[in-house]
């Protein structure tokens, strides 16, 4: 078994990129997802060594895109974002060395990202990765600091500098990786589509 574990998080349904779906349409916001998505099952397919861990909300497709690309599926589970992340590594990390989580809306993220994150926790407490918009695009961890996940706002524009705060009041070590643009927007993503 590998060592190392990489957990996506990924939604289901209709109720994908609310912000996309305001500014545009219902349609339009669910084809930006299914784009990203694609995006994040092409940078799957491309590991080694590493085994990913596919976490839906609200239910597990039993048959998508992942079939052939994840070890195993789950349910999220948890009151918000923290809470199932927390539940989340802390399944993974009775069963491996080292894991990193990230989103499926976050497509700058390449092979040598995660491979960094994992090599960082070698040496450090923690990796992250910051998005432009105040949050983080991926966190990794060997061990569990249950507090990462307990007071924090999420999505708001602190969510980076607030776990930061925590990392530190508990005198962890953390490995911060590049800046990164998440599509939060329909303007992020027709800049990341015109770079393609």
């Amino acid at each position: 078994m590998s060592k190392n574990a990489l957990i996506v998080f990924v939604k289901t349904g209709s109720n994908v990129k609310t912000r996309i779906a305001k500014e545009t349409d219902t349609n339009t916001a669910q084809a930006v997802y299914a784009a990203l998505v694609n995006q994040c099952v092409a940078l799957c397919s491309s590991l080694y060594d590493i085994d990913v861990l596919v976490y839906y909300a609200p239910e597990i497709s039993d048959d998508d895109l992942w079939n052939n690309v994840a070890k195993a599926k789950h349910l999220q589970s948890g009151e918000d974002l923290g809470s199932k992340m927390q539940t989340a590594f802390e399944a993974t990390l009775g069963k491996y060395d080292k894991a990193v989580i990230i989103g499926s809306d976050c497509p700058y993220i390449t092979k040598d990202h995660l491979f960094t994150a994992f090599e960082a926790l070698d040496k450090s407490d923690i990796a992250i990765g910051p998005a432009f918009d105040g949050g983080y695009y991926l966190i990794g961890l060997h061990t569990l600091l249950p507090e990462l996940f307990e007071s924090i706002q999420w999505s708001t524009d602190t969510v980076f500098y607030d776990t930061i705060d925590v990392v530190f009041s508990h005198r962890k070590s953390v490995q911060i990786l590049e800046r990164l643009n998440d599509v939060d927007h329909y303007t992020d993503y027709l800049e990341w589509k015109k770079g393609l």
